[in-house]
């Protein structure tokens, strides 16, 4: 399932992302500063005080948070910004190489993306290119 997450100045970025590799995800969902419908997809407001990389991070943590409310729909999330691309099939034949694959079928957690670490070794999600979780690690969020 793919989750991007948006504010209103760039809902036609959010829109060409819906319109292109958005079509080839097996569900979309995308996050904004207002609700309403970008391409044909509804957008999940998020509440008008998160402004900034404020209402950056509360956009990420209600992104997991849906995708935890969905993980009998998904077995993987892949979350990005509104101006990323993303070539999905390449993604589902990474997700299959054996070594990630048994690690899946193991129930462990994985994490695809750029780690970035803050002090005491906590792991900070990076907003950049956007990064891939299976249903494990959405569990241990």
């Amino acid at each position: 399932m793919c989750l991007i997450y948006t504010h209103e100045a760039n809902h036609d970025l959010a829109h060409a992302a819906a319109a292109t590799w958005g079509r080839r995800c097996n569900g979309l969902a995308i996050f904004s500063d207002v609700g309403g419908e970008v391409g044909g997809q509804e957008v999940f407001r998020v509440p008008e005080e998160a402004r900034g990389y404020e209402g950056v991070w509360r956009k990420v943590w209600l992104a997991w948070q849906f995708a935890h409310s969905v993980l009998w729909f998904a077995e993987w999330f892949a979350l990005s910004t509104d101006d990323t691309f993303w070539i999905i099939e390449n993604l589902r034949l990474l997700l299959r190489c054996p070594r990630i694959a048994a690690l899946h079928a193991e129930r462990r957690p994985i994490y695809l993306g750029r780690t970035m670490w803050s002090e005491g070794a906590q792991v900070a999600f990076h907003q950049g290119a956007g990064y891939v979780l299976n249903g494990a690690a959405v569990i241990e969020l």
